[in-house]
């Protein structure tokens, strides 16, 4: 019965107690016939109001149970409710209907173990045992089968235990976890399989990686055996001068000590013809000694350098004869050029380092001054100075007048395969060996200094004896890839 009907009852009865009390106090006759009419009044309109109260008491149940219908039909998830009796359905909702692909009118008074919905009726039990005893049961996993789709789904299932119709019956909600425990195992397997996958990463990257380096190793191998042969090809050209002459020189001699034989040996020899042929010999030899002497200076300055350049052997040398046999060395390069080397003068500075490694840096940078530097302009100047800074260390500087680096080149120029002339006589990889060779092999550090226009300053400073074990040169930073026509490619 409806709480709206007790007020109404409550009022009945105490006006029941009320037409008695006056009915007891009229008296026979007409008093107690007026006082029967006034308890019919009063009945009947109690009556009214007990029927009007009854009338809204259904229709605001009648909508109660129209919201409540629309709001399990409505529910995105799935909702059913059977007896516990026998667990027969009597409703689901739409959703329930779309996830496992059966008719709500279809199901209703047969039980989800007639529709085969249980994989594991132990489950089951279990869950109908916790219902009865605390009448709520949250998120329960199982499984359940779909006959539409004959699979098996992973649902989390809720329940709570309600009386209706004078009968216990039980609200259910399930909701399909299926995907996301796929998604779940999936996951655990990779997380399974990370660590493998990370090491074989590791081990293929580090293979790229060793791969990498001894492409580099080698480019930079041949870009030094290249430079080497083009000092070759100077001093053979340069060679070619003197030894030339001295052939030509010798011929001659031979030519004249042929004729005076012969003039000997038949009688004709003047005094005047011999003095003559004394005086052109003497001036010959001296011709011929001077060509030998620049012939064998530059031999020897070459083949120190090339024993220098191939062993990189470490050696006692003093700086500034390493330097002039140098620019002897590089002569060629400036030869029919408008480009000058001068090594100026220093004090006696002993060295005991890698002659080898330092005459690539020299070569390098010389070079580097002539393919960029002076490009475009009618002459240059390089100027080479060194000077002792501090009790154990040295400095080299290498100054030209030529282009300049643009500011934007200057943190770069280091890089491995950073060229402004790719194509065009570039390889990147010049200024790179010398940041290399300088602080690795001789154990220093190398800084440039440039305005575009004004020329450009690289700084070389070394300890005047190096390192014992050659030191892992400071890794230059790394940049993108790049494949524009100017800058690096990695």
């Amino acid at each position: 019965m409806p709480d709206t009907a007790f007020p109404g009852l409550v009022t009945g009865a105490l006006l029941m107690l009320r037409l008695v009390v006056l009915w007891g106090r009229a008296g026979a006759g007409g008093r107690r016939r007026a006082a029967a009419r006034r308890l019919e009044g009063l009945l009947q309109a109690e009556a009214a109001r007990s029927e009007a109260t009854r009338l809204d008491a259904a229709r605001r149940l009648r909508e109660a149970e129209a919201r409540l219908a629309a709001i399990f039909d409505s529910a995105p998830c799935a909702l059913a409710l059977t007896r516990m009796s026998d667990g027969a359905y009597l409703d689901a909702n739409p959703a329930w209907e779309q996830l496992f692909g059966l008719d709500r009118h279809a199901i209703r008074h047969r039980s989800a173990l007639e529709l085969g919905l249980w994989v594991n009726l132990a489950d089951r039990q279990r869950i109908y045992e916790r219902l009865a005893d605390h009448d709520t049961i949250l998120q329960r996993e199982i499984q359940l089968n779909r006959p539409s789709h004959a699979d098996v789904l992973t649902c989390l299932i809720s329940g709570r235990l309600l009386y209706i119709d004078g009968q216990d019956c039980a609200l259910w909600t399930v909701m399909d976890i299926t995907e996301l425990r796929r998604a779940q195992h999936h996951i655990e397997e990779l997380n399974r399989t990370l660590e493998q996958r990370v090491t074989d990463r590791t081990a293929e990257l580090r293979a790229t990686l060793e791969a990498l380096h001894h492409t580099q190793e080698e480019l930079v191998r041949q870009d030094r055996m290249a430079a080497l042969g083009s000092l070759v090809a100077g001093i053979a050209h340069e060679l070619n001068t003197p030894i030339g002459n001295s052939v030509t020189i010798a011929t001659t001699l031979a030519a004249n000590a042929r004729e005076i034989r012969d003039e000997h040996a038949a009688g004709q020899l003047r005094r005047s013809r011999f003095d003559g042929h004394l005086e052109s010999t003497l001036d010959a030899t001296g011709l011929l000694m001077r060509s030998l002497v620049r012939a064998e200076e530059l031999v020897r300055s070459f083949k120190q350098v090339a024993v220098d350049r191939t062993s990189e052997q470490r050696r006692r040398f003093e700086l500034g004869g390493f330097l002039h046999e140098m620019a002897i060395t590089l002569s060629p390069m400036f030869k029919n050029s408008p480009y000058a080397l001068e090594i100026t003068p220093t004090e006696p500075l002993e060295l005991d380092s890698y002659p080898g490694a330092l005459g690539q840096i020299f070569t390098n940078l010389v070079d580097n001054a002539l393919l960029h530097a002076f490009d475009g302009r009618a002459r240059g100047h390089i100027r080479i100075t060194s000077r002792r800074v501090g009790a154990t260390r040295v400095e080299i500087r290498f100054d030209d007048d030529g282009n300049g680096i643009p500011a934007a080149n200057l943190r770069r120029i280091f890089d491995p395969f950073f060229t402004t002339r790719l194509g065009k006589g570039g390889s990147g990889l010049g200024l790179h060996i010398v940041y290399n060779l300088a602080t690795g092999l001789l154990g220093g550090r190398i800084e440039v200094d440039s305005t575009p226009g004004a020329g450009s300053r690289f700084v070389l400073t070394l300890p005047d004896t190096a390192p014992q074990a050659p030191a892992a040169p400071p890794p230059v930073p790394a940049t993108r890839l790049n494949f524009e026509a100017v800058g690096p490619i990695i």
